[in-house]
C-alpha cells in the first residue's frame, strides 16, 4: 500500500502470481468510513435492537402480571352484578305478590294516614330487620337535628334497602324529612319518596329541622319502609329543649 499524490486519497497496488499487478486507489475518508464508522454503526444499531427487545419483553412481563388482577376484578365485578340480579328478582317476586294481594287493612298501618296505602303492604315493625340506635335530639341555634343509626339486625347480614322519614312536631307546626317529599297536588306520601338507604351493617342518618321558636317539647316519628313498601320501622322520640 502507497501513499497518492493526494493527501485525501489512499492507493493500493495488488500483486498476483499469475496476472499482472493492479492500481486501486480509494478515498481516505470512504477508508475510515469502511473501517470504523460502519462497525460503529453496526454496533449501534444491534445495540438498540437489543434495547427494543429488553423493553417490550419488560412490557410482556408487566402484562402478564396485570393479567390475573384484571381477571379477578372483572370476576367481582361479574359477582357484584349477578347479586344486584338477584336482589332485583327477589323484589320483582314481592312486587308481583303484594299486587295480587288485597289491600291491607291493618290498624297499624291504618294508623298512618299520612301516607299511601299500597297493595299487600305489610307491618313488619314487630320483628324488624332493621333497629334504630344512637337516638339523639341535638339544638343547633336555630335548628334541631334528630341523629340515629340504622342498624341491619338480619341475623345473615343480608343487605337491606328502603326509604325513610322522619316528621318533628313543635307546638302547632310539623316539618317533615325529606323536605320534598310530598308530590305536587297531594297531601300524602308515597313511601318511595323518602330517603333511600341500603345497608348491611349500619347507616347514620341526620335529619335537620328548623327550631321553632316559643316551644320547647318537640315530638319526632321515624318511619322506615322496605323498597317494596311493607312498615319496617316506627319509633317516636321526644325531648325537652332548653331555652334558645
Amino acid at each position: 500500500m502507497a501513499k497518492a499524490q493526494g493527501q485525501d486519497k489512499l492507493s493500493f497496488i495488488l500483486y498476483t502470481k499469475q496476472l499482472a499487478p493492479r492500481y486501486y486507489e480509494i478515498s481516505r475518508n470512504y477508508f475510515k468510513f469502511l473501517t470504523v464508522g460502519l462497525p460503529v454503526i453496526t454496533f449501534i444499531c444491534i445495540g438498540g435492537l437489543i434495547a427494543f427487545a429488553v423493553y417490550f419483553k419488560q412490557l410482556e412481563v408487566l402484562a402478564k402480571r396485570k393479567e390475573p388482577v384484571v381477571i379477578n376484578n372483572l370476576r367481582e365485578d361479574n359477582l357484584a352484578l349477578s347479586n344486584k340480579i338477584s336482589e332485583l328478582d327477589q323484589l320483582n317476586k314481592s312486587l308481583e305478590n303484594k299486587l295480587a294481594s288485597p289491600v291491607q287493612t291493618d290498624r297499624e298501618i291504618g294508623t298512618l294516614s299520612l301516607f299511601k296505602q299500597i297493595q299487600g303492604q305489610k307491618d313488619l315493625s314487630k320483628s324488624p330487620a332493621l333497629t334504630l340506635e344512637e337516638v339523639e335530639v341535638v339544638p343547633v341555634d336555630n335548628e334541631i337535628a334528630l341523629n340515629f343509626k340504622i342498624v341491619n339486625a338480619t341475623k345473615d347480614g343480608a343487605r337491606q334497602a328502603g326509604y325513610l322519614f322522619v316528621i318533628m312536631k313543635a307546638g302547632n307546626q310539623v316539618a317533615l324529612y325529606p323536605e320534598d317529599a310530598f308530590e305536587r297536588d297531594e297531601m300524602q306520601l308515597s313511601f318511595n319518596k323518602g330517603e333511600y338507604f341500603a345497608t348491611s351493617r349500619f347507616r347514620p342518618v341526620r335529619a335537620v329541622f328548623p327550631r321553632v321558636s316559643g316551644t320547647r317539647e318537640v315530638l319526632f316519628k321515624i318511619v322506615i319502609f322496605s323498597a317494596t313498601g311493607d312498615l319496617v320501622q316506627k319509633q317516636i322520640v321526644s325531648q325537652t329543649l332548653g331555652t334558645p
